[in-house]
């Protein structure tokens, strides 16, 4: 019978996962362009409620040419703050920076 499954079924087959009894984790992506959506789409830390995320990544920060992070926006610096004191609402809220 395994002789004429493919490999890579066969291997799914065959292949165990392991299960991790950890808690969830639900990931959320805030971008720090959002807030120059034009009326009601735009969207800043204001509008982030920090209970329905686990981690909550911040998007972008970028390297400058001493391969140094840096800021991408004006407000960079001010909206970390204000992402990262969105755990006083959530303790348990990961916040992470994205470099892109």
């Amino acid at each position: 019978l395994f002789r004429s499954l493919p490999l890579p079924l066969l291997l799914l087959l065959l292949w165990e996962p392991t299960v991790s009894a950890g808690p969830d984790k639900l990931v959320c992506y805030f971008t720090n362009w959002a807030q120059y959506r034009p009326g009601n789409a735009k969207y800043t830390t204001a509008e982030v409620d920090p209970t329905l995320c686990t981690h909550l990544i911040y998007a972008f920060a970028t390297l400058d040419s001493s391969n140094r992070i840096t800021t991408v926006e004006w407000n960079d610096a001010a909206v970390y703050g204000q992402f990262n004191g969105l755990k006083r609402q959530n303790p348990g809220l990961v916040t992470q920076l994205a470099v892109g």
